[in-house]
């Protein structure tokens, strides 16, 4: 079996199974228990969340709030009392999560506009208190200039969707908040909120009272633990791998070429890790599950909105019509995908859409 859709949910290399086994046997106690081994799954807690900072930013302005998905790390700060019911500068681009937590919360959406190839502009027409967008655009993988974005609004909170950047390419630090899921660098079950100091308290509280109200899953402090040293050993090797991905990057690209695919987004503006590919016409969902039984796993668009039936909402904001929104293909890479690999995925999809 081949797989690209880590976009969706990156496979765990040795490292990271390793460890996380490491982390079950070391620490397999409840942390809320009273005893000694609960006090050493605290401690060390604690010392993951300052490294999973220090590996990411290197700030030591920012702490870790814990949760459990990165759905759920958004979804708090739909409860946070400085975005309710206020307005809030965003993009029609943003991940489900992220809508509907502003929903939730009660804001007044302030939509950004975006061009054609999803980039978004700063210019607004209105005030507002805080400003939520995408880092790396879920489906499309469009990379946003987010600290250039957020200069625009000063004295405005900044919140970074980073999940599809973290720990692999480098993040917007001027975000006030920043969101991390490690599903997406190869530790499931695992997510945080990077959050700047004078905020600190109030998010971990908003978390804290989920937890207590049993709102949202308990903490597998194994699975944090894990998640914050596998981050470590990305942003040591990142230099390196992001050298690989870009190699893989430009494959995908001049294969697309080769059989007359259209890449949605320009490579310049793209994370190296996904690369969109328009099927012109050709629906996506379709050309995914007949790769499927081929042992070759694509995503068709945002795993989170991929069986709603829907046109894909981040191909029409960039100007699709309805029929082509559905035309879309989402291959995207981790640090263990082979040249080899890419070349495999495009022999069958050139069998796939010749036949379609």
């Amino acid at each position: 079996m081949l797989y690209f859709d880590h976009a969706s949910g990156m496979l765990p290399d040795a490292f990271s199974i390793d460890t996380l086994c490491e982390m079950l046997r070391r620490f397999p106690a409840n942390q809320e228990a009273v005893h000694r081994m609960a006090y050493d799954s605290r401690r060390a807690f604690e010392e993951a969340k300052k490294q999973l900072v220090m590996s990411l930013i290197g700030n030591s302005d920012y702490r870790a709030v814990a949760f459990s998905s990165g759905t759920a790390a958004i979804s708090v700060l739909s409860n946070w009392k400085r975005l309710r019911n206020k307005s809030i500068a965003t993009t029609k681009l943003e991940h489900p999560a992220v809508s509907h937590a502003l929903k939730r919360a009660g804001a007044k959406c302030v939509y950004l506009k975006n061009d054609s190839c999803a980039g978004v502009e700063a210019d607004c027409p209105e005030s507002v208190g805080a400003v939520f967008i995408h880092h790396v655009q879920s489906e499309l993988g469009r990379v946003q200039n987010a600290d250039e974005i957020f200069s625009a609004f000063p004295g405005a909170i900044k919140i970074a969707d980073t999940i599809q950047s973290a720990a692999k390419i480098p993040l917007p630090l001027s975000a006030d908040i920043l969101t991390v899921s490690g599903s997406k660098f190869g530790v499931p079950g695992t997510a945080a909120l990077l959050v700047k100091k004078e905020y600190y308290s109030e998010i971990e509280a908003l978390a804290e009272a989920g937890r207590a109200e049993y709102r949202s899953s308990r903490l597998i402090v194994p699975h944090f633990l894990a998640m914050a040293q596998v981050a470590a050993k990305r942003m040591e090797n990142i230099s390196e791998t992001l050298a690989h991905i870009k190699t893989l990057q430009r494959l995908c690209r001049e294969l697309a070429a080769e059989i007359n695919v259209r890449c949605t987004i320009p490579e310049e503006f793209s994370s190296p890790w996904i690369c969109h590919l328009s099927l012109d016409g050709k629906d996506g969902a379709v050309v995914t599950r007949l790769l499927s039984e081929s042992d070759i796993c694509v995503g068709s668009g945002s795993a989170c909105s991929a069986e709603t039936g829907e046109p894909s909402a981040a191909l029409r904001a960039i100007g699709y019509g309805k029929k082509e929104a559905f035309s879309g293909l989402r291959i995207s890479f981790s640090q263990t995908t082979e040249e080899e690999d890419v070349k495999k995925l495009f022999e069958v999809l050139e069998k796939t859409l010749k036949n379609y």
